[in-house]
């Protein structure tokens, strides 16, 4: 089947003498259209009688098109004007429809073929729904995206921009480049895949969208995203949590999408590959968000293999605003939007995966009121113990006025839109938090590094159980610079070392053990609204 696709080029002339005039009413009925694409429609299952039907690909999705010749290719010279005939300036052009192949594969070989092979029921395969290119269906309640695709070799001409990247010099030094020029060499022995969708303009009609294929890089996407480092694939996770718990319910498939994100993350890798600190992490992602909200912004976000491809040209702009709006609240209260979003990460209960993080727990340290009673207890103890340092009295002092003005905030404050996790979308967290916030959190998160570091030395390596190790150091020593928890401070770094020297003890006595995985660990999604 590949040699009926070709990359179809359009006639610029014949497009430019359809287009119909710029106004108003057309650019609202273009956008309509686009949207009628975008917008799943259930699949109309057929079944052929005929073996020999259902076993080839109908002639409904081979066309011919009359393509004008090329001057090098017109052959005219020494012959009559009256000779000359229409085959003379143009010729025959078989092309393997897009649409048309489309609709044989979501009417017929994804119901009869494909879905039952990949263990669809029949009710789940007769709710599923398709726009160009993509059918959606779900199997035990689990949403499933099934692209249909040909594959074909890497388009040098097309990705001419990607190829020409690689290593860099400044006369000095390399600067470390992602994708190295290694890596693109690699890539360009990779196979692409056709997918049957169209390119439809905001303005204007396109004579040829149903004859073209868009060229897809799933298999140098993955080879790329498996380059990126721990910071980098935690900044678009939660890029990606963001978009299935605010963006998604609102444009749905009609704005930005997760492929759009990918496309993002691998530019902003290739930008500075090196500045990923995981110490700052926070900042690093709140300047990732910036960055894709200027993306959105300018309604401009380039394909990453093709250069020319601008992803977000034929969406509407108001599906644009949304996604804006959006990331604008996520850096206006960033813990609290992230929150909600990670919130939505559930793992399946197994005894052979990391503990997942207590956000409620966080949550009630930084925001919820329930924290005050403790923080009223913390500064109480104080006093009875240090009641002659007036450094203590000055902190039972501060904490007392804070309690105050907190007091006062939530009087004015306005009642919270009723919800089932009860989380305040305005609250906003400090830029530095007071000890009795500190102290808690800090512990919180101690503990947190000292399970993760117990769980790795069972199911991971020797240096991944390490690193969480190291990470709970760094916050006890945090810990211990507040001299009012030094004690505190000691008894964990205790706890560390004893903890460490059992798990260096069981690495020794069994240096050549694997890690194993129970196949029910896995990240699952947790209704509609979760990731």
């Amino acid at each position: 089947m590949e040699e009926f696709v070709p990359f179809a080029n359009s006639n610029s002339e014949s497009e430019t003498n359809s287009r119909s005039s710029s106004t108003d009413s057309d650019s609202q009925s273009m956008h309509g259209s686009i949207s009628d694409l975008k917008t799943p429609q259930p699949i109309e299952i057929i079944n052929y009688l005929e073996s020999h039907t259902r076993n080839s690909i109908p002639a409904s999705c081979v066309t011919y098109r009359r393509v004008k010749k090329t001057p090098s290719e017109i052959d005219i010279e020494g012959r009559c004007i009256s000779d000359i005939t229409e085959d003379d300036w143009y010729h025959t052009v078989c092309y393997f429809g897009s649409r048309s192949f489309m609709n044989h594969f979501k009417n017929y070989l994804f119901p009869n073929q494909v879905a039952p092979n990949l263990g669809f029921a029949e009710h789940e395969i007769s709710q599923s729904k398709s726009i160009p290119g993509k059918i959606f269906c779900s199997k035990e309640g689990i949403p499933h995206e099934v692209i249909p695709a040909l594959q074909c070799s890497w388009p040098s001409d097309q990705t001419l921009g990607f190829i020409m990247k690689g290593e860099k010099d400044n006369g000095k030094r390399k600067i470390r480049i992602f994708p190295t020029e290694s890596m693109i060499n690699e890539i360009r022995n990779m196979a692409c895949a056709l997918v049957p969708r169209g390119y439809f303009k905001k303005h204007g009609e396109r004579l040829n969208s149903d004859i073209e294929w868009e060229i897809m890089f799933p298999q140098a996407e993955r080879y790329l995203e498996s380059y990126m480092s721990h910071a980098q694939i935690k900044c678009y996770l939660v890029l990606l949590a963001i978009h299935k718990t605010y963006i998604e319910p609102k444009t749905l498939n009609l704005g930005l999408l997760p492929e759009h994100i990918r496309c993002f993350m691998l530019w902003e890798c290739e930008t500075n590959y090196s500045d990923w600190p995981e110490h700052r992490l926070g900042t690093k992602l709140y300047n990732v968000v910036s960055n894709l909200y200027q993306h959105l912004a300018k309604g401009e976000l380039y394909d990453y293999f093709v250069k020319e491809k601008n992803l977000f040209h034929n969406i509407q702009r108001k599906y644009l605003r949304l996604a804006q709006r959006v990331l604008h609240g996520i850096l206006e209260t960033p813990f609290v939007g992230c929150y909600k979003a990670l919130r939505n990460l559930r793992y399946i209960d197994g005894k052979s995966f990391y503990p997942p993080l207590d956000l409620k727990k966080i949550y009630e340290i930084l925001v919820d009121s329930k924290m005050k009673r403790s923080q009223e207890e913390v500064v109480k103890t104080i006093e009875i113990k240090d009641l002659n340092q007036l450094d203590v009295l000055e902190l039972k002092w501060r904490q007392v006025q804070e309690t105050k003005k907190k007091e006062e905030l939530k009087k004015l404050e306005e009642i919270r839109r009723d919800s089932e996790d009860s989380i305040d979308m305005d609250w906003m967290c400090e830029k530095t938090l007071d000890l009795l916030k500190r102290q808690p959190l800090l512990s919180h998160f101690i503990n947190f590094f000292i399970d993760l570091a117990t769980k790795s030395s069972k199911i991971s390596t020797k240096k991944q159980t390490l690193l969480y190790f190291k990470q709970a150091r760094y916050l006890t020593r945090i810990l211990k610079d507040e001299k009012h928890f030094m004690e505190e401070a000691e008894e964990f770094l205790d706890a560390i070392n004893k903890t460490e020297r059992e798990c260096m003890k069981e690495f020794r006595e069994a240096p050549g053990k694997t890690v194993t995985f129970d196949t029910s660990d896995f990240v699952i999604v947790n209704g509609n609204d979760t990731v």
